[in-house]
């Protein structure tokens, strides 16, 4: 059995995707990314890789959109809380790859797709070869109509390059929430969240016991500067605790003079990291938000855009941890997510929900069945 994966740009839409295709090349299938810009280090996790966008720039991408629609990355406006306004985004992402995703899919000949959700192109690519495809959903929000929108937004682009005007419907959507953070939609198949952490080198340090209660700060995979992170340390700096940032090289270098129970590791693989830590302080992204509700660890949102919004309000609501914004942001917050016992036993319980659910190899024999293998 062939099967394409799709992910749009940014990585951390790739990233939830790639232990269900470790999963499927492990029980003898063959496996094909097609994707592009950042997306291309799923070479790093040993995939075969079709680079359909060459010299794609996200920024670029994603700009005309911006201008036309300035609200949807205001973070106090109402647009940037609506998932519609991705689509908008995402629609841009698609069309930009649909050429390249188009001939891929042709010459491959994939037998099943499987696509995140704002990668709908997979949808049309399965119209277009008459092939079942997956869903893959790895937020904490309903994803009902959204992958319609985003082939809306595409524009011309979809029928053009499909010679479709509409994507097949999925044949099951993945869905790695948990139950009480999620209710689960009546067609979807229960699968377990496994982190990828991108394939990075562990430090020796990080397997040795901290001294004091550890606290990580992240601002994701995507961010391109250190933001509200010298905020963030100031509030730490009298803490008694170690704080570690973890971040690409352009979070980190931008920090200057650190303070003393702080250290830059530049970016390190959550799932390694987190259970040596006592909290996370991060920006809402699903992954980020995922892998500590995995690893059972408490957790700080400082949500600014869209999805962050409502990853903020499922944490609130389940228990699990803290959401506010960088204003509001002080030292009891942080010590009382270090110390509550509420939300110490929410995330022990939202951790055996997570792993109670089948692993994506006990999935694979499903996928089999929808192509007859």
């Amino acid at each position: 059995m062939r099967v394409l994966f799709l992910a749009m740009p940014p990585r951390s839409h790739l990233f939830p995707t790639v232990p269900l295709a470790w999963a499927l090349r492990a029980a003898g299938h063959e496996v094909m990314v097609a994707t592009a810009e950042d997306c291309l280090v799923a070479t790093a996790a040993g995939l075969p890789v079709a680079n359909v966008a060459p010299g794609l720039d996200i920024i670029e991408v994603y700009r005309p959109v911006i201008q036309r629609h300035p609200e949807i990355i205001q973070p106090g406006h109402p647009a940037a809380r609506d998932l519609r306004n991705v689509a908008l985004l995402f629609g841009a992402m698609n069309a930009a790859l649909a050429p390249g995703i188009a001939q891929c899919a042709r010459q491959w000949r994939p037998d099943l797709v499987v696509h995140e959700t704002f990668a709908a192109s997979g949808g049309l690519v399965a119209a277009m070869l008459g092939v079942p495809s997956i869903q893959f959903d790895f937020m904490l929000a309903d994803m009902t109509g959204i992958p319609e929108a985003v082939v809306a937004g595409m524009g011309a682009s979809a029928e053009l390059n499909f010679r479709v005007d509409q994507p097949a419907p999925p044949a099951a959507v993945l869905d790695v929430a948990p139950p009480s953070m999620m209710p689960p939609r009546t067609e979807s198949w229960a699968m377990r969240y496994v982190p990828y952490g991108g394939g990075l080198t562990v430090p020796g340090w990080l397997m040795d016991e901290p001294g004091r209660s550890r606290i990580v700060v992240t601002a994701g995979t995507t961010q391109r500067g250190p933001g509200a992170l010298p905020r963030i340390l100031e509030i730490l700096a009298d803490l008694d605790a170690e704080v570690l940032v973890a971040g690409p090289p352009a979070t980190t270098e931008g920090l200057g003079q650190l303070p003393q129970n702080v250290r830059a590791a530049e970016w390190l693989p959550l799932p390694e990291l987190l259970p040596s830590c006592a909290a996370i302080i991060h920006h809402g992204g699903a992954g980020t938000l995922f892998a500590a509700l995995l690893s059972g660890t408490p957790q700080l949102l400082l949500p600014e855009v869209v999805d962050r919004f409502i990853n903020a309000d499922a944490v609130r609501a389940r228990g699990v941890g803290l959401a506010t914004t960088i204003d509001q942001l002080d030292a009891g917050m942080v010590d009382r997510l270090l110390h509550d016992r509420a939300i110490s036993t929410a995330t022990a319980e939202v951790q055996a929900e997570i792993q109670a659910r089948p692993s994506p190899v006990q999935l694979v024999k499903r996928l089999e069945a929808l192509v007859q293998v």
